[in-house]
């Protein structure tokens, strides 16, 4: 028997596209569960995971991914602030959710850009979930290693961290501000009856079926307040596509703002023809957390001619428009590029350019066919078109690529 059957039992009940995830972590995770259960073949083992929620959630903690750290995505955390402050500003308690929560780094990290922001703690309020039992201690517990700090400003961990045998143990008071629970979005969506204004869902959406994502969509959707926003990875902005959202903010943070049914909704894709591409916590006493202030948009850095790095700076100022020109100009002097192809694609899906984000990211793909951020754009994108066909075919690609099985 193969793993048909256990890919049917997890993809059900987590809404996880083996594919997605990869062959060989779900064949290596039954492996490794069957020698610590003594069964010996998967048919058996298949009909142990149906009956015993103990052996299922022993899998499920195999197949969780966990890659987190602080300060992930770096300036969205001071930018999400000053949203926080302005809910604040009209007498209402603003609301976030962090789903899924892995081992707390990224519900924390808001906590401490709040704190930072000098916020009223009775002004703002962090709910976190995560479906490993596992990830949720360990955030409760609070304590972390240096790679939890990886990508993080230095302050944060010597303001807010205390060195111990251990590693780092997180402040009292950050750790009390943020609420943790188990819970399957998909099974049983968060319920926050006056609605969440922000729920940060980074990260999920791109390893589970369309019909997960689909339910996952539409369960957080409802949870949020009518103007409420949600950030989403790098490769998900696509799983909006014809639902009443529209982006706000830099384009690298990924955040969409819920909008009025029908008003400035993120577009379906169109099917297109494509061109061929042509060569061509606080240790016990902290400073005096620092007010909220209006942001200063970076200054492109001055370069002899166009650059990537000057459209990622424009990018992140939220000039778009400008960004795009500059990726375009790059083309056209230095020819075709990954890199120049894959953030002109980046680009377009956050202005709501899908169809010209399909492209663009086909263009990727034509100088890279293994490219697995390339891949992911392009699958999530075809899948929202409704080309499913081609979406499989993505899936598969992705799939082979995280496996090291290269054409």
């Amino acid at each position: 028997m193969s793993l048909d059957a256990i890919r049917r039992v997890v993809e059900d009940r987590l809404g996880f596209d083996a594919e997605a995830l990869g062959e060989s972590v779900l064949g290596t995770a039954v492996t490794e569960r069957r020698k610590a259960v003594g069964v010996a073949d998967l048919s058996s083992y298949a009909d142990r995971l149906k009956r015993d929620a103990q052996e299922f959630q022993a899998l499920a903690e195999l197949l969780v991914v966990s890659e987190t750290w602080f300060y992930r995505g770096g300036e969205v955390f001071p930018y999400l602030a000053r949203r926080v402050a302005a809910v604040i500003g009209t007498g209402r308690v603003f609301r976030a959710l962090c789903v899924p929560c892995s081992s707390g780094e990224e519900p924390y990290s808001l906590a401490i850009a709040l704190s930072e922001a000098n916020l009223p703690p009775a002004g703002w309020e962090i709910d976190a979930v995560d479906v490993s039992p596992r990830a949720v201690a360990a955030a409760r517990l609070a304590e972390y290693r240096e790679f939890s700090f990886r990508q993080c400003p230095a302050w944060v961990r010597d303001r807010y961290f205390q060195r111990t045998e251990r590693g780092w143990d997180l402040s009292r008071e950050v750790r009390e501000r943020v609420r943790f629970r188990v819970g399957n979005v998909l099974a049983t969506p968060p319920t926050n009856p006056p609605g969440y204004d922000l729920i940060l869902c980074r990260n999920l959406l791109i390893y589970l079926t369309p019909n997960a994502r689909q339910r996952v969509v539409d369960g957080l959707t409802a949870q949020l307040v009518p103007d409420g926003w949600i950030g989403v990875g790098h490769a998900e902005p696509s799983a909006f596509a014809g639902r009443p959202f529209r982006p706000v903010g830099p384009a690298e943070h990924f955040l969409f703002s819920r909008s009025a049914v029908g008003a400035n909704a993120v577009p379906r894709i169109e099917p297109s023809k494509l061109p061929v591409p042509v060569s061509a916590p606080l240790p016990p006493t902290c400073p005096s957390p620092r007010p909220v202030s209006n942001p200063t948009p970076p200054e492109p850095p001055k370069a002899e001619g166009p650059n990537l790095a000057c459209a990622r700076c424009l990018a992140d100022a939220g000039q778009l428009a400008q960004a795009i020109a500059e990726c375009q100009s790059v083309l056209g002097t230095a020819g075709p590029s990954v890199d120049a192809y894959l953030l002109l694609g980046v680009l377009h899906q956050a202005r709501g350019e899908l169809g010209l984000a399909s492209d663009t990211f086909r263009r990727a793909l034509y100088l890279d066919p293994n490219h697995a951020e390339a891949l992911t754009h392009a699958m999530l994108l075809s899948e929202a078109a409704g080309r499913l066909e081609q979406a499989d075919s993505f899936r598969a690609r992705l799939a082979r690529v995280a496996a090291g099985d290269r054409p």
